[in-house]
Protein backbone atom coordinates (compact mmCIF):
# COMPACT_ATOMS: atom_id res chain seq x y z
CA UNK A 1 0.00 0.00 0.00
CA UNK A 2 1.28 3.46 -0.87
CA UNK A 3 1.84 5.81 2.02
CA UNK A 4 0.27 9.25 1.89
CA UNK A 5 2.54 12.27 1.56
CA UNK A 6 1.77 13.53 5.08
CA UNK A 7 2.43 10.09 6.54
CA UNK A 8 5.85 10.12 4.89
CA UNK A 9 6.42 13.62 6.28
CA UNK A 10 5.56 12.31 9.77
CA UNK A 11 8.14 9.56 9.33
CA UNK A 12 10.78 12.18 8.50
CA UNK A 13 9.63 14.17 11.54
CA UNK A 14 10.26 11.13 13.75
CA UNK A 15 13.62 10.36 12.15
CA UNK A 16 14.68 13.98 12.62
CA UNK A 17 13.62 13.81 16.26
CA UNK A 18 15.79 10.72 16.78
CA UNK A 19 18.80 12.54 15.33
CA UNK A 20 17.96 15.61 17.43
CA UNK A 21 17.91 13.55 20.64
CA UNK A 22 21.38 12.23 19.76
CA UNK A 23 22.49 15.83 19.15
CA UNK A 24 23.13 15.11 15.48
CA UNK A 25 21.60 18.40 14.43
CA UNK A 26 22.69 18.45 10.78
CA UNK A 27 21.13 15.04 10.20
CA UNK A 28 17.97 16.20 11.98
CA UNK A 29 17.82 19.26 9.71
CA UNK A 30 18.17 17.06 6.61
CA UNK A 31 15.35 14.77 7.76
CA UNK A 32 13.04 17.70 8.49
CA UNK A 33 13.88 19.33 5.15
CA UNK A 34 12.85 16.10 3.46
CA UNK A 35 9.66 16.07 5.54
CA UNK A 36 8.85 19.58 4.34
CA UNK A 37 9.05 18.36 0.74
CA UNK A 38 6.34 15.78 1.46
CA UNK A 39 4.08 17.61 3.88
CA UNK A 40 0.76 19.01 2.67
CA UNK A 41 -0.81 19.95 6.02
CA UNK A 42 -0.03 23.46 7.34
CA UNK A 43 0.12 22.29 10.99
CA UNK A 44 2.61 19.56 10.12
CA UNK A 45 4.69 22.06 8.15
CA UNK A 46 4.68 24.41 11.15
CA UNK A 47 5.84 21.57 13.39
CA UNK A 48 8.70 20.76 11.03
CA UNK A 49 9.73 24.44 10.90
CA UNK A 50 9.54 24.69 14.70
CA UNK A 51 11.77 21.65 15.07
CA UNK A 52 14.26 23.11 12.60
CA UNK A 53 14.41 26.34 14.62
CA UNK A 54 14.89 24.33 17.82
CA UNK A 55 17.75 22.36 16.32
CA UNK A 56 19.42 25.57 15.15
CA UNK A 57 19.02 26.94 18.67
CA UNK A 58 20.57 23.82 20.23
CA UNK A 59 23.41 23.96 17.70
CA UNK A 60 23.94 27.62 18.68
CA UNK A 61 23.06 28.78 15.17
CA UNK A 62 21.01 31.59 16.66
CA UNK A 63 20.74 33.78 13.56
CA UNK A 64 19.28 30.85 11.57
CA UNK A 65 16.86 30.01 14.38
CA UNK A 66 15.86 33.66 14.65
CA UNK A 67 15.22 33.88 10.90
CA UNK A 68 12.94 30.82 10.96
CA UNK A 69 11.06 32.07 14.01
CA UNK A 70 10.45 35.48 12.44
CA UNK A 71 8.98 33.70 9.40
CA UNK A 72 6.75 31.62 11.67
CA UNK A 73 5.53 34.76 13.43
CA UNK A 74 4.73 36.29 10.03
CA UNK A 75 2.65 33.20 9.17
CA UNK A 76 1.01 32.86 12.60
CA UNK A 77 1.33 36.13 14.54
CA UNK A 78 -1.14 34.96 17.21
CA UNK A 79 0.77 31.78 18.09
CA UNK A 80 2.32 32.25 21.54
CA UNK A 81 4.76 29.38 21.09
CA UNK A 82 6.55 31.16 18.24
CA UNK A 83 6.98 34.31 20.34
CA UNK A 84 8.18 32.25 23.32
CA UNK A 85 10.73 30.44 21.15
CA UNK A 86 11.99 33.70 19.65
CA UNK A 87 12.32 35.14 23.15
CA UNK A 88 14.45 32.17 24.09
CA UNK A 89 16.76 32.58 21.07
CA UNK A 90 17.10 36.32 21.68
CA UNK A 91 17.83 35.69 25.35
CA UNK A 92 20.67 33.34 24.44
CA UNK A 93 22.14 36.21 22.44
CA UNK A 94 21.79 38.49 25.48
CA UNK A 95 19.31 40.67 23.60
CA UNK A 96 17.18 40.87 26.72
CA UNK A 97 14.85 43.74 25.82
CA UNK A 98 13.88 42.05 22.56
CA UNK A 99 13.47 38.74 24.39
CA UNK A 100 11.32 40.45 26.99
CA UNK A 101 9.04 41.84 24.26
CA UNK A 102 8.41 38.37 22.80
CA UNK A 103 7.90 36.70 26.19
CA UNK A 104 5.39 39.41 27.11
CA UNK A 105 3.65 38.90 23.76
CA UNK A 106 3.51 35.13 24.31
CA UNK A 107 2.03 35.51 27.78
CA UNK A 108 -0.48 38.09 26.53
CA UNK A 109 -1.60 35.73 23.75
CA UNK A 110 -1.98 32.86 26.22
CA UNK A 111 -4.13 34.97 28.50
CA UNK A 112 -6.42 36.21 25.72
CA UNK A 113 -6.87 33.05 23.64
CA UNK A 114 -9.76 30.96 24.90
CA UNK A 115 -8.33 27.68 23.62
CA UNK A 116 -4.75 28.33 24.73
CA UNK A 117 -3.68 28.26 28.33
CA UNK A 118 -0.39 28.78 30.08
CA UNK A 119 0.48 25.14 29.49
CA UNK A 120 1.83 26.16 26.09
CA UNK A 121 4.58 27.96 27.97
CA UNK A 122 5.21 25.17 30.41
CA UNK A 123 8.13 24.18 32.53
CA UNK A 124 11.58 25.31 31.56
CA UNK A 125 10.42 27.61 28.80
CA UNK A 126 8.18 29.68 31.10
CA UNK A 127 10.87 29.75 33.76
CA UNK A 128 13.46 30.97 31.26
CA UNK A 129 11.08 33.82 30.54
CA UNK A 130 10.85 34.56 34.24
CA UNK A 131 14.62 34.48 34.62
CA UNK A 132 15.16 36.86 31.70
CA UNK A 133 12.46 39.15 33.05
CA UNK A 134 14.06 38.98 36.46
CA UNK A 135 17.56 39.66 35.19
CA UNK A 136 16.53 42.55 32.99
CA UNK A 137 14.23 44.15 35.54
CA UNK A 138 16.70 43.63 38.36
CA UNK A 139 19.40 45.37 36.34
CA UNK A 140 17.07 48.28 35.66
CA UNK A 141 16.08 48.59 39.31
CA UNK A 142 12.47 47.39 39.10
CA UNK A 143 12.73 44.04 40.85
CA UNK A 144 9.08 44.15 42.01
CA UNK A 145 7.87 43.28 38.53
CA UNK A 146 10.33 40.38 38.40
CA UNK A 147 9.04 39.11 41.77
CA UNK A 148 5.51 39.28 40.39
CA UNK A 149 6.45 37.19 37.36
CA UNK A 150 8.02 34.48 39.53
CA UNK A 151 4.87 34.42 41.67
CA UNK A 152 2.73 34.15 38.52
CA UNK A 153 4.76 31.10 37.49
CA UNK A 154 4.24 29.63 40.97
CA UNK A 155 0.49 30.20 40.78
CA UNK A 156 0.30 28.50 37.37
CA UNK A 157 2.72 25.62 37.85
CA UNK A 158 3.40 25.31 41.58
CA UNK A 159 6.64 24.91 43.49
CA UNK A 160 8.42 22.64 41.06
CA UNK A 161 12.17 22.20 40.77
CA UNK A 162 12.55 25.01 38.23
CA UNK A 163 10.65 27.50 40.33
CA UNK A 164 12.49 26.57 43.51
CA UNK A 165 15.93 26.80 41.90
CA UNK A 166 15.48 30.04 39.98
CA UNK A 167 13.37 31.79 42.59
CA UNK A 168 15.95 30.86 45.23
CA UNK A 169 18.73 32.35 43.09
CA UNK A 170 16.69 35.47 42.45
CA UNK A 171 15.82 35.88 46.15
CA UNK A 172 19.53 35.57 47.03
CA UNK A 173 20.39 38.27 44.49
CA UNK A 174 17.84 40.49 46.25
CA UNK A 175 19.45 39.85 49.65
CA UNK A 176 16.53 37.72 50.86
CA UNK A 177 18.79 34.93 52.13
CA UNK A 178 16.29 33.10 54.36
CA UNK A 179 13.80 32.91 51.51
CA UNK A 180 16.59 31.92 49.10
CA UNK A 181 17.71 29.11 51.41
CA UNK A 182 14.14 27.82 51.75
CA UNK A 183 13.65 27.52 47.98
CA UNK A 184 17.15 26.34 47.13
CA UNK A 185 16.75 23.61 49.77
CA UNK A 186 13.51 22.53 48.08
CA UNK A 187 15.27 22.37 44.73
Amino acid sequence: RTLGADHIALCYLDVGHDFYMREEFEEAQRAWDEGLKWSRQPRLQQLLWTNKAGAYEMDREYSLAEELLHRQIEREPQNPTHHKNLGLVLGYQNRLKEALYHYDKARELCRTAADMGPSLLNGNAWMRAAVIHGTLLENEGDARLAWRLFLEYRRLFGDDYNFSLWFGDFAAAQGEYDLAWLYLSRA
